[in-house]
């Protein structure tokens, strides 16, 4: 019971960045840029999701495995407003 406590919680708090990659992400889809969309669709749980579950699970067993998902999660959003950063300023020239 403990552990899916904590798994819970830990998942409430990276579901807060979820907002933000869907919008950026339909945003570029919406200007016609699907590479970038589609990218940002696949960062979170195939390109950054997988190689931290391998690496966070051999490194810290349960405790890797739960926080996989918010470390994830919030590199995703990172990647997801720089990407969107980047894609305003290029409006702006």
């Amino acid at each position: 019971m403990e552990i899916g406590r904590t798994a819970l919680i830990v998942d409430a708090i990276s579901f807060m960045t979820l907002g933000v990659q869907i919008v950026i992400g339909n945003y570029f889809l919406a200007i016609g840029k699907a590479k970038q969309g589609g990218m940002l669709s696949i960062c979170r749980q195939g390109l950054l999701f997988i190689p931290f579950l391998l690496i966070f699970t051999n490194l810290w067993g349960m405790t890797g495995l739960i926080a996989t998902q918010l470390v994830a999660d919030v590199c995703a959003t990172i990647i997801t407003v720089i990407m969107w950063f980047k894609e305003k300023s290029l409006q702006l020239v």
